[in-house]
């Protein structure tokens, strides 16, 4: 058995581990203990989504800075990122998103999805205010709601049975220039993140996720400090959406 296979097997016997040990507003990333073994027969990817303005913010989570057109550029990538990993995946039987979408609207589904989810995720007051991860808040948040679930119901029809949907979300995005001891950090982070929902119960299946930064530096007395920029989104991208974020995703093969 490889190195790489060994570490992935690790990685889901930590999570079911973690999960069973874990506090419910703390929950990592990685297969639910309850749907260990279970692969979607046909999920549905939607297209990325920034976090929501009007969900109740994840304790702890950054305010995104940047505007609605760079974190859109971002979800561009995230969206290329998703498509490419599902190459060379005979497991992995996922429906494009310019698929699912076509699908909808030949369903009459009047809403997108980006549409959907903000008025089905809307803040309500039993919400999860302590839960610190994604996974926590759509458990304790979002996954019980009967319009959610519903709603899911109606994707499944429309896209002709998919068991599963796939949501890639942007969680936040921002860059900052920072005073580092005399020596100016100009950096460029996000947070990106990936839920598989059953959309037969609006149960999680799976979920994964990535942080990353890139920074530039420079000493304070440089004339260049106060107009020092952080390094591009393309090197973000780089960092960001690697095949990390898949671990322990249901049916995944590794090759490597």
């Amino acid at each position: 058995m490889s190195l790489r296979k060994t570490l992935v097997i690790m990685h889901i016997f930590w999570t079911v581990l973690s999960c069973a040990s874990t506090d419910k507003e703390n929950r990592p990333y990685g297969i639910q203990p309850s749907k260990i073994g279970y692969i979607p027969a046909r999920m549905g990817v939607a297209p990325c989504l920034p976090w929501p303005a009007k969900l109740t913010k994840i304790k702890g989570m950054p305010l995104g800075n940047l505007s609605a057109q760079d974190t859109s550029l971002l979800c561009q990538d995230f969206d290329a990122f998703i498509a490419s990993s599902f190459d060379n995946q005979p497991f992995m039987k996922g429906l494009s998103t310019k698929f699912v979408e076509k699908l909808m609207v030949s369903a009459n589904m009047k809403s997108s999805i980006a549409e959907s989810i903000s008025e089905k995720w809307q803040h309500q007051s039993t919400d999860c205010n302590q839960c610190s991860t994604l996974s926590s808040f759509y458990i304790e948040s979002i996954a019980h709601r009967k319009d959610w679930q519903i709603w899911l119901a109606q994707f499944s029809a429309a896209t002709k049975g998919a068991d599963a949907i796939l949501i890639p979300l942007i969680l936040h995005y921002s860059k900052e220039n920072v005073d580092d001891r005399g020596m100016t950090v100009a950096k460029r982070f996000a947070s990106a993140a990936l839920l598989l929902v059953d959309t037969s119960s609006g149960e999680l299946i799976w979920s994964g996720g990535r942080d990353a930064e890139v920074v530039n530096k420079t000493y304070g007395e440089d004339p260049k400090a106060k107009s020092l920029d952080p390094p591009n989104q393309e090197e973000l991208r780089k960092r960001l959406f690697t095949d990390v974020i898949w671990l322990a995703f249901p049916g995944r093969q590794i090759y490597k």
